[in-house]
């Protein structure tokens, strides 16, 4: 790492530190979503007329409750529609991720195309996090292990965004020596996107769940087979094996992270791999919606 990436390196990690990053925030609206969710007794219409409040969402939506992906409706046309064909559960998942998409966006052309691969690769993870959760009936929800997959990386581009605010501190810095297309920056997010990933769990209350699998899925827990880290990081090898990833990943570690996960879920390796044979259209479902 040379003098310029290292700087940019210290900077992020001690604005990381002092907690001196601005981490987004759900709307307001979004929250008080989720939080008529939370309630032991839901009331749909309440939350169909806070939705209601919130034009892009109310969108957004409709467009998910229609869609493939959610094995949707193209007749559904009310935010009462949506609320009843969703449900409660499926309903938040929808709602955390339109809010979870705007992180996975750049004004920075170069940060917005890697961005862009990102969130795929994250919407592979949850579709294939949701599923070994019922191969493998591990005793967790499926719309949060669809979450806990989907934001297992939410912490990169956070750690992108503080990039881009590190390099406008130094001034002197060549425009033909961008520090995006090194290997700089992929050491820098690798090594920081986790705790900033934790970060914004907590900050978004987000299930106990999402956080664990933020902070484990890197390895594998031998003493805990069914743990969300374990399923995640199983989901993370399928995906990248099947090419949907942000940079070409090696391809030995990806099959051995494999046959640990198959053995750990309990779940044959030829089956597992046949999970991923229609993830690129499933991705692609997700995308249209």
């Amino acid at each position: 790492m040379n003098l310029l990436s290292s700087r940019l390196h210290h900077i992020v990690r001690t604005r990381i530190a002092a907690g001196s990053m601005a981490i987004p925030s759900l709307p307001a609206i979004t929250m008080q979503i989720l939080g008529q969710l939370q309630r032991p007794e839901v009331d749909l219409g309440r939350v169909s007329d806070l939705i209601g409040r919130d034009a892009g969402l109310t969108s957004q939506l409709l467009r998910i409750a229609r869609s493939a992906a959610y094995g949707g409706r193209s007749d559904i046309q009310t935010l009462d529609q949506v609320t009843t064909f969703l449900g409660i559960n499926r309903l938040r998942t929808a709602v955390v991720e339109v809010a979870a998409r705007k992180m996975f966006r750049s004004r920075d052309p170069l940060i917005s195309s890697a961005c862009d691969r990102l969130w795929e690769h994250s919407l592979a993870v949850g579709i294939l996090t949701r599923e070994l959760v019922r191969l493998s009936s591990a005793p967790i929800d499926s719309e949060v292990s669809y979450l806990a997959g989907l934001l297992h990386d939410v912490g990169k581009p956070l750690v992108a965004g503080l990039l881009l605010d590190a390099e406008r501190q130094l001034s002197a810095f060549e425009e033909e020596d961008r520090w995006v297309d090194g290997s700089a920056w992929i050491a820098c997010v690798d090594e920081l996107h986790r705790s900033l990933g934790m970060f914004l769990a907590t900050s978004w209350n987000l299930p106990a769940i999402v956080q664990t699998a933020i902070s484990d899925c890197d390895t594998y827990d031998l003493s805990t087979p069914l743990a969300i880290g374990n399923i995640v990081r199983t989901a993370d090898c399928l995906a990248l094996r099947e090419g949907i990833a942000l940079r070409s990943p090696d391809p030995c570690s990806v099959q051995g992270g494999l046959l640990v996960g198959a053995a750990l879920l309990e779940i044959d390796l030829e089956y597992l791999e046949e999970l991923a044979v229609a993830l690129p259209e499933r991705v692609r479902e997700h995308l249209s919606a």
